[in-house]
């Protein structure tokens, strides 16, 4: 009888144990698939960073082209003896 109640102990305890150990495959599991999506949305944000990136760049490519030509204007115009404030030194720093 005393053999019985150990095989049960022992059997018990092994279940237990797989139990605890079904629970943490489990939690495992469930952890995996939330970093996994973690790192889905991450590569989405940087996927739109990027792009966003590009266009900036493509845009402020446009605007330095657009500033160079209006200095050169500029230019042309004090060339012929105007004065342009807005072209000296402090007034440009400030931008």
């Amino acid at each position: 009888m005393r053999e019985d109640v150990a095989e049960r102990v022992v059997e018990s305890e092994n279940e237990s144990e797989a139990a605890r150990l079904e629970q943490r495959w489990f939690a495992a599991c469930k952890h995996a698939q939330a970093m996994r999506l973690e790192c889905e949305i991450l590569r989405d944000v940087l996927e739109t960073a990027h792009a966003n990136w590009r266009e900036a760049v493509s845009r402020l490519t446009s605007v330095e082209a657009l500033r160079d030509a209006l200095e050169a204007e500029c230019g042309s115009h004090t060339g012929q003896g105007r004065h342009l404030p807005f072209l000296e030194r402090e007034a440009i720093s400030r931008y």
